[in-house]
């Protein structure tokens, strides 16, 4: 599970959708 500041890196690259 990615913490909060994975998060920005989640939303746009899409890569570790884990939580979204």
């Amino acid at each position: 599970m990615a913490g909060a500041g994975e998060w920005g890196l989640v939303a746009p690259t899409r890569r570790s959708r884990t939580s979204i």
